[in-house]
């Protein structure tokens, strides 16, 4: 099977290669952009590696009870809405970065590095997925295709608006937040899919660019305004690392990991200064912290939460911006019935989010950040301790 569908992209790659327009614009520029911008993708893929690494024994120790029923079936039609939109606007004769053979050459090789990638690593991994239905659970299939799909989009038609490029990773965020919250994958999961869909991404326009050099390629103009404003809308994914356990009821709850994912932006005042708001989404597996070999919880519970708070931000460079935020959030956790722990959540309270952040632009319409902080969130057992945690998250941005 998987011989087969590779098969079907290279000749999809040889038919498009035909049927390709020529235009006279230089491409080296764009082929390089390629190459820094995979490159991007990498520590989002080191940390879900590692994070499978350090917990693949953890995992393992979960027990043979009844699996957990998969509770919905948008996430397998959400992962492809950001390629389907594409699509669409290029039917639709909208003018995007690539002809259609192009377009379809560069989606080819992605497709076919995203295929290679997750169906060896699913095979070797070999990972228990957490409602237990089989053992492939490691890296996430659904949020690497939703990856894909998300950066084709934002290949193609980020240069025409960056609100494309939100739109497509904001879906694909959704999209792995489901995977998580229907208990069919691990945070690291996804985490790490993500990484391998954009990566595969990059690459496959890196290899179309080389092909087809010149021919069939618009080059929009984004080109960097020393006096811009730094204001900005973007979504996050990345990873809460806990740093103390809960006592409620003399049982301490422990809680490793996480999956964080968030939209947040902020108006700019100055060139400095300026006012930020978030909205956010944390996932984690529980377990018994009094138990010498603890199992995770095969049910994931979620809080859910925003906040407001001052934005700072410094250029180091031309395309790089140092950032920081203190944000005060307001956190909900719903009520989740969990083995071994009881009953859980239906709690809520102010914390606070206290973030640093590494700004990457490519050109004057679109980012791409590393932030890492520490957050304080309620507790998720009336009576309990406060949580505390770690966080680390990369995010693609539109900037205003």
């Amino acid at each position: 099977m998987l011989i087969k569908r590779l098969a079907t992209i290279l000749l999809i790659i040889v038919f498009a290669i035909e049927a390709a327009n020529a235009r006279d614009i230089d491409s080296t520029a764009v082929a390089t952009r390629d190459c820094c911008e995979a490159i991007a993708g990498v520590p989002l893929l080191a940390l879900g590696v590692g994070l499978h690494l350090a917990n693949n024994g953890y995992h393992s120790r979960i027990d043979d009870g009844n699996t957990i029923a998969h509770k919905s079936t948008l996430d397998n039609i959400a992962q492809y809405s950001p390629g389907a939109l594409m699509l669409a606007l290029k039917a639709a004769g909208i003018e995007s970065r690539s002809s259609w053979g192009r377009m379809l050459t560069a989606d080819a090789f992605a497709a076919a590095i995203y295929l290679g990638a997750t169906e060896s690593v699913k095979r070797i991994a070999n990972t228990r997925r957490p409602d237990q239905t089989d053992c492939r659970s490691f890296p996430s299939g659904h949020s690497a295709m939703a990856f894909l799909c998300a950066t084709m989009l934002h290949k193609e038609y980020g240069g025409v608006s960056p609100w494309y490029s939100l739109g497509g990773y904001t879906a694909a965020t959704a999209t792995a937040m489901a995977r998580v919250l229907n208990n069919r994958h691990w945070q690291e999961d996804v985490l790490t899919g993500a990484a391998i869909g954009v990566i595969s991404t990059h690459l496959g326009y890196l290899f179309s660019d080389l092909i087809f050099k010149r021919r069939g390629l618009t080059v929009f103009d984004t080109s960097l305004d020393d006096d811009r404003n730094p204001s900005y809308l973007g979504a996050s994914m990345g990873a809460t690392f806990s740093l103390n356990d809960i006592t409620a009821g003399g049982v301490k709850i422990g809680n490793r990991r996480g999956l964080r994912t968030s939209i947040a932006g902020s108006y700019y005042l100055s060139r400095h200064f300026g006012i930020g708001g978030n909205l956010s989404v944390n996932a984690f597996n529980l377990y018994n912290a009094n138990d010498p070999t603890p199992q995770p919880s095969r049910k994931s519970l979620a809080n859910w939460g925003g906040g407001i708070g001052p934005d700072f931000t410094w250029q180091l460079l031309p395309q790089l911006n140092l950032g920081a935020r203190a944000h005060l959030n307001y956190s909900r956790y719903p009520t989740t019935t969990i083995a071994s722990l009881g009953t859980l959540g239906g709690t809520g309270g102010i914390g606070t989010n206290i973030d640093l952040s590494l700004a990457i632009m490519p050109n004057e319409t679109f980012s791409m950040r590393i932030d890492t902080g520490y957050l304080l969130a309620p507790s998720p057992v009336k009576g309990g301790d406060n949580a505390q945690f770690i966080t680390l998250a990369f995010s693609g941005a539109i900037n205003f």
